[in-house]
């Protein structure tokens, strides 16, 4: 629509509009009224629920980095269980977060095998 015909059609609704109004009776004004506060009433409500949807996803989201981030850096992937011990921690037992999980599955043959007589001892050597 150009600017001059817009201009027009409001014109035309005014002008309409004053006509209307001034043959209205007070029951219908005041039932056209009450309809208008109420659909005004009910413009305003939907403002919180707009905002609800979105803040309760961003609090769903927050909830599963609070749960999971703890637990992800207890647990460290499966790249660090395959890495070599240094020397000076041959002593002491591996650390359970950084041990092969496979290795606890055979705890029993691992106990069997601390009580065996040490190989290296039964070797006989020809000579």
């Amino acid at each position: 629509m150009s600017p001059q015909t817009e201009h027009d059609f409001e014109n035309r609704l005014r002008a309409l509009y004053r006509r209307t109004a001034d043959e209205v009776d007070t029951v219908a004004a005041a039932r056209l009224r009450e309809t208008r506060r109420r659909a005004l009433e009910a413009a305003e409500k939907p403002r919180l629920f707009r905002w609800l949807m979105p803040m309760g996803a961003v609090a769903a989201g927050l909830l599963a980095v609070v749960v999971i981030w703890p637990s992800a850096t207890r647990h460290p992937g499966p790249s660090r269980a395959g890495t070599s011990v240094s020397t000076a921690d041959t002593s002491l037992p591996p650390d359970p977060e950084g041990a092969d999980p496979a290795m606890y599955q055979d705890l029993d043959f691992y106990a069997w095998l601390a009580d065996q007589p040490s190989a290296t001892r039964n070797v006989h050597r020809g000579g």
